[in-house]
């Protein structure tokens, strides 16, 4: 009998697809550390900025995009992004559609509205137009690699944890406010998935209070309730509707032609997915979730904060054992720490989004008090990007601009 394969998150997954979909680029420090302003081809000027991280122990680089004409000052959005390998674009999606640079597409938009802009790139990982072409890459292969190799920096990535990632945002966000362009009064974030957790923690601590927070794929429940779902619940549905005869089984040659259909199965080898003997069921594939997942809970809860978390084998480290273990310690639902910000919170969710469940959004509300700030904008049809696919971007244009108009509406009050 074939041993069941260990279903992982797809935040871990998500993690492993960055190497291929965003390919960031290497260490070019002359050109990441340029500080004069610069025309951008979409006429916004462009800030770039160097600064040394709060803990010293990394460089923080992004660019601050500010409309091209402008009187007097200007709001700013302040952008943080999801999990995953992201520089300050945020590609997410096919490389050949701009649109899939999520951070990019929106900081345009934003920009032609008269809006100021502030993207980064997460720490130990480099921005793709400081890299040199690969001239002597022959095939797609070798440029993903040559890519691979000097886009990240392992022994930052290593150090990476909770409390630094939230130091990184709020030093971003300070620097952004800062600006003599920049109306003070008139700033708010834009956190995409995980950025949602440490936007949150940030408010809740009181380090910063904008006019107000957007979320795109956001959450509003604690990050360990959402891990298990995501490791349990999300995939005992997903593998389940491989059921097209109606038995309550999934057999072998159902999932293997129920695959390529399911935007979340398909980016995981087939392999891994097939039932162990004959067929699924809900109780046996439930069973073995849930053993898994349990394992994977005491691994990361056991394991030291240093620890790396990846890596294996010469790899990429994603980050340290104390940023994934934030996904199964126990902590309050993020709407309490929304909440506790005194600031609205507007968070975007598709109903095909494969990372987070709209309807568990919607009943971690229901413990706040009546007057709580924080919303809810369906988008039927959409995923975690607010694109058609369940994971990926570009955002459709039907979901960017009730987006935007809701970022647009808190730009109106004061912070």
């Amino acid at each position: 009998m074939r041993k069941p394969s260990l279903f992982r998150g797809l935040l871990g997954l998500s993690l492993a697809l960055n190497l291929g979909l965003n390919l960031l680029p290497g260490n070019n420090t002359a050109a990441r550390a340029e500080t004069q302003a610069k025309q951008s081809p979409d006429q916004s000027q462009t800030r770039a900025f160097a600064l040394p991280t709060t803990d010293g122990k990394a460089t923080l680089y992004g660019q601050l995009d500010l409309p091209a004409t402008t009187s007097g000052k200007v709001p700013l959005v302040v952008m943080t992004a999801g999990s995953g390998l992201f520089d300050r674009d945020v590609r997410f999606g096919a490389a050949d559609d701009p649109r899939s640079m999520l951070f990019k597409h929106l900081s345009q938009q934003l920009n032609a509205r008269g809006v100021a802009t502030l993207r980064y790139d997460y720490r130990g990982v480099c921005h793709m137009a400081a890299l040199p072409a690969c001239t002597d890459c022959q095939t797609p292969q070798e440029k993903a690699c040559y890519m691979a190799a000097k886009s990240f920096d392992n022994s930052v990535r290593a150090g990476v944890n909770p409390d630094n990632i939230r130091a990184d945002l709020l030093q971003a966000y300070n620097w952004g406010s800062a600006q003599t362009k920049i109306d003070t009064m008139r700033v708010v974030v834009l956190g995409h998935s995980e950025g949602s957790v440490h936007t949150a923690r940030l408010l809740k601590d009181k380090a910063f209070k904008p006019s107000g927070v957007v979320l795109i794929g956001g959450l509003y429940e604690s990050p360990g309730k959402l891990i298990e779902w995501q490791m349990v619940t999300r995939m005992l549905t997903q593998i389940m509707q491989a059921d097209a005869n109606g038995d309550n089984k999934v057999s072998s040659a159902e999932l293997t032609a129920y695959h390529p259909q399911n935007d979340l199965l398909q980016m995981y080898p087939l392999q891994v997915l097939l039932p162990p003997e004959g067929h699924w069921t809900t109780e046996s594939l439930k069973a073995v979730l849930e053993a898994q997942y349990a394992v994977q809970k005491n691994q990361a809860l056991s394991s030291d904060d240093s620890a790396p978390f990846g890596g294996q084998g010469g790899g990429v480290v994603q980050a340290s054992m104390a940023w994934w273990k934030m996904f199964f310690a126990e902590s309050p639902t993020l709407a309490s720490w929304f909440h506790a910000g005194g600031v609205p919170v507007i968070n975007h969710l598709g109903d095909r989004d494969s990372q987070i469940s709209p309807i568990r959004q919607q009943q971690a509300l229901q413990a706040l008090p009546a007057d709580h700030q924080l919303k809810i904008v369906d988008h039927p049809g959409q995923g975690h990007a607010l694109g058609p696919h369940m994971l990926m971007g570009p955002m459709s244009e039907a979901s960017e601009k009730p987006l935007l108009d809701s970022i647009m509406a808190l730009l109106k009050q004061k912070g």
